[in-house]
């Protein structure tokens, strides 16, 4: 009786060793393709980081540095469904990263959700009120008058808040444009270019 006691023991305890093993060996295998896939996306091969992350994704499903990389990757290629799948999950991992709000409402943009990407607009500039792509991403989801009202009193809100902006003045061009004043889109275009020559948009 005391062997059979001593053998399940052992057997037990071999058995949590293994599956301790197991599991380092897991781990130690998801760090080593991330590494190689962070060295490939530094290096702008966005194709060989891509199928590091997923194999190292496969190792940890719910890592939120692989998954937002991956999404990283698809936005920059312009893969808009699929990297909406990913950015959309990072931005619930790692809510607080106001870029990945600011790509999935660029990605929402371009897939005609525009509802959506206002709402990741407004999630931006709440939390982070000089971020200066949101205001862009905000107008351009505009599609009624009351949007457009609603859009612009929260911009003009937002000025007086942080002040005149280069990325706010784009914005309410953009939005005198959809409303049909080509000239009060051209005068606030100017007003960014005063603020800031340099403002790429």
């Amino acid at each position: 009786m005391r062997k059979t006691t001593q053998t399940l023991i052992t057997l037990a305890a071999a058995a949590v060793c293994a599956m301790l093993i197991t599991g380092c060996s897991a781990k130690a295998r998801m760090v080593r393709h991330q590494r190689r896939a962070d060295t490939y996306f530094a290096d702008g091969d966005y194709s060989k980081a891509e199928v590091e992350y997923l194999i190292a994704l496969r190792l940890d499903r719910a890592n939120p540095h692989n998954i937002s990389r991956l999404g990283q990757i698809y936005y920059e290629q312009g893969r808009f469904r699929i990297a909406y799948a990913y950015i959309s999950k990072a931005s619930e991992l790692l809510p607080d990263d106001m870029s990945l709000h600011v790509k999935l409402g660029t990605i929402l943009l371009n897939l005609h959700g525009f509802k959506e990407a206002a709402e990741q607009a407004e999630l931006v500039l709440d939390k982070s009120p000089t971020n200066v792509e949101a205001p862009d991403i905000l107008a351009e989801s505009v599609t009624s008058r009351v949007e457009l009202d609603k859009a612009q009193k929260r911009l003009e809100k937002l000025s007086k808040q942080i002040g005149d902006t280069a990325p706010l003045e784009l914005a309410f061009g953009i939005m005198d444009f959809i409303s049909g004043d080509t000239n009060g889109a051209e005068a606030a275009l100017n007003r960014a270019l005063v603020l800031n020559p340099k403002y790429a948009s």
